[in-house]
C-alpha cells in the first residue's frame, strides 16, 4: 500500500506505508538485548577466563551485544551506510576518544610497572564494546515501527525496574535491597537505575513537547516510569541531569515544535516532582555535608558520608591531574594504589573531620567516582575534551533533527537530546567504569541522535 508525503508546494511523493509497521530481525534483536544490558553484572550468568594475569568475565550482556553487533553488520552489508552518514561528528568523536584511551593505557603499561595493564586493556575493550550501540542503533532502527519497538522496550524494562524498586522500598528483600523507606538499587544499582529511568523521561518529554496525539497513553506511562525510577534511585546527580535536559529540550523545541507554556510547565513539573522525591529520600545526608562545608558547627564524622566522601575522592583526582595535566596517569590509573596513596596523607590533613574509612587505601580503591575528574586524572585535559566530545556531537545532531520540523523524526531527536544531556549529569557521580548500564544509555542516546538526524535527512 502506498501513501504520499510531500513538502509544501511540491508534488506528492509515494511512500511505502508498510514502513509504518515493518520491523526487521535486527530491531527485534536490539530490543531483546535491553533486559540483559540493563541488569547488574552480579545477577547475570557469566564465564570467567584467565587472561594475562586477570580474569575476563564474559556475561550475558556481552553475548547480547555480540548478537547486536552481528545483526548490525548484516544490516550494514545489506542496506548500506546511509543511516550512518549523518552521524559523522559522532563517529569522529567516538573514535578519537577510544584511540586516546588506548594510547594512555599503552603508555602507562610501558612506563609504570605497577599499572595493571591487562586489566585496564580489557576495560578499554569493554568500553568500546558498549560504544558499538551508537552505530548499531541507526543501522537497526530504520523505520518508525522499529523505533517505537525499541523505545517501548526501554520503557517496559524501566517499568519492571521501577516495580522492583517499589517492592524494595516497601520491604521486599530482593536484589540486595536497601533498608525499607530508603533509596533503592532495583536490579541495577542506583545510578544505573536512574540512567534507565532517564530513557523513559526522554520519551515523556518528547511526547509532551512534541504534541504526541496518537499514543498519549504511552507518553504518560513513560512519565510515571521515569519519575518513579528517578525518585527511587535517589540519585541527586540524575536530578541535575534532568534540570539540564528539561532546560535544553524546552529551549531547542520552543520554535520548531511550539509547545507553549502549558506543555513546558508540564516538563518542569516532572522535574520538580522527581527532584523533591529524591531530596525527601536523601535529605538526611545534606546536614552532615553542610557541616562538612563549614555551615553550622563542624564535627568529626563517625562513618562514611556520601557527599564528603565524594569530595575527598574528587580532591585526590584533581591532585593527580595537577601532577599529570596533559596525558594523565593512564586509563583507570587513578584507582591504582601506587598512584592515589601518595595523595592520601595530604587529603587527610585537608579534610580532618572526615571518617578514616572515607579515604581510599590499598584495600579500599574507591576510585574518583566522578567521570569528568577521573577523565582529567586518567587521560589529562586532552582526555576530558575527548570524553565530552561524543556528548557534544549527540546534542548537535539531536538539535539539528529537532529544529527542522514537528514529525516523528523531530520527537526522536528530542528524546535523544534528553537522554544525552541527562547522562551528562549522572556521569558526575559515577566513575569511568566499563560495562555498566550507564555506558549503554550514553551510547544509545548518541545512536538515537544519529537515527533522528538520518531520518530527517532522508525525509528532506
Amino acid at each position: 500500500m502506498l501513501a504520499t508525503r510531500s513538502a509544501p508546494g511540491a508534488p506528492a511523493t509515494p511512500v511505502d506505508a508498510s514502513l509504518e509497521t515493518s520491523v526487521s530481525l535486527g530491531a527485534i534483536v536490539l530490543a531483546a538485548a535491553v533486559p540483559l544490558v540493563f541488569l547488574h553484572i552480579d545477577y547475570q550468568p557469566s564465564v570467567s577466563l584467565a587472561l594475562g594475569g586477570t580474569d575476563l568475565a564474559i556475561t550475558a550482556a556481552d553475548v547480547a551485544l555480540l548478537a547486536v553487533a552481528i545483526v548490525a553488520l548484516r544490516a550494514l552489508v545489506r542496506g548500506g551506510v546511509a543511516p550512518l552518514r549523518a552521524g559523522r561528528p559522532a563517529w569522529i568523536a567516538i573514535v578519537a576518544l577510544l584511540s586516546w584511551m588506548t594510547f594512555t593505557t599503552i603508555r602507562a603499561g610501558v612506563g609504570d610497572s605497577d599499572y595493571a595493564f591487562t586489566t585496564h586493556a580489557v576495560s578499554v575493550v569493554k568500553f568500546a564494546e558498549y560504544a558499538t550501540l551508537a552505530a548499531a542503533t541507526p543501522l537497526l532502527l530504520r523505520t518508525p515501527a522499529e523505533v517505537r519497538l525499541f523505545l517501548r522496550m526501554l520503557v517496559l524494562w524501566g517499568g519492571v525496574a521501577a516495580i522492583v524498586g517499589l517492592g524494595q522500598f516497601f520491604g521486599v528483600n530482593v536484589f540486595e535491597a536497601w533498608r525499607p523507606g530508603r533509596r533503592q538499587p532495583s536490579f541495577l544499582g542506583h545510578h544505573d537505575f536512574a540512567a534507565l529511568a532517564l530513557c523513559s523521561i526522554g520519551v515523556a518529554f518528547a511526547g509532551i513537547l512534541g504534541g504526541e496525539r496518537r499514543r498519549t497513553w504511552f507518553v504518560w506511562i513513560a512519565v510515571v516510569v521515569g519519575a518513579v525510577g528517578t525518585i527511587l534511585s535517589g540519585a541527586v546527580a540524575a536530578v541535575g541531569g534532568l534540570v539540564l535536559a528539561a532546560g535544553s529540550s524546552v529551549a531547542v523545541a520552543w520554535r520548531p515544535l511550539r509547545p507553549g507554556f502549558a506543555r513546558a510547565a508540564a516538563v518542569v513539573g516532572i522535574v520538580v516532582v522527581a527532584g523533591f522525591g529524591v531530596i525527601a529520600l536523601r535529605g538526611g545526608e545534606f546536614d552532615p555535608f553542610l557541616r562538612f562545608l563549614g555551615v553550622g558547627q563542624r564535627e568529626q564524622q563517625q562513618g562514611v558520608e556520601s557527599y564528603s566522601h565524594r569530595t575527598v575522592l574528587a580532591y585526590i583526582g584533581v591532585r593527580i591531574f595537577r601532577d599529570n595535566p596533559i596525558v594523565g596517569v593512564g586509563w583507570q590509573g587513578s584507582g591504582e594504589p601506587g598512584t592515589f596513596m601518595r595523595y592520601v596523607p595530604d587529603a587527610k590533613r585537608r579534610f580532618p573531620d572526615v571518617a578514616a574509612e572515607a579515604f581510599p587505601a590499598p584495600d579500599r580503591p574507591w576510585g574518583v567516582q566522578d567521570a569528568y575528574v577521573q577523565a582529567l586524572a586518567d587521560m589529562g585535559v586532552i582526555g576530558l575534551l575527548l570524553f565530552v566530545a561524543p556528548f557534544g556531537a549527540g546534542i548537535w545532531l539531536a538539535a539539528s533533527a529537532l529544529r527542522r520540523g514537528g514529525d516523528d523524526g523531530a520527537r526522536l531527536g528530542l528524546t535523544a537530546l534528553v537522554i544525552v544531556t541527562g547522562t551528562i549529569g549522572i556521569w558526575s557521580a559515577e566513575g569511568l567504569v566499563s560495562g555498566i548500564p550507564l555506558n549503554a544509555v550514553t551510547w544509545i542516546g548518541v545512536g538515537l541522535a544519529v537515527t533522528a538526524a538520518s531520518q530527517r535527512r532522508s525525509t528532506a
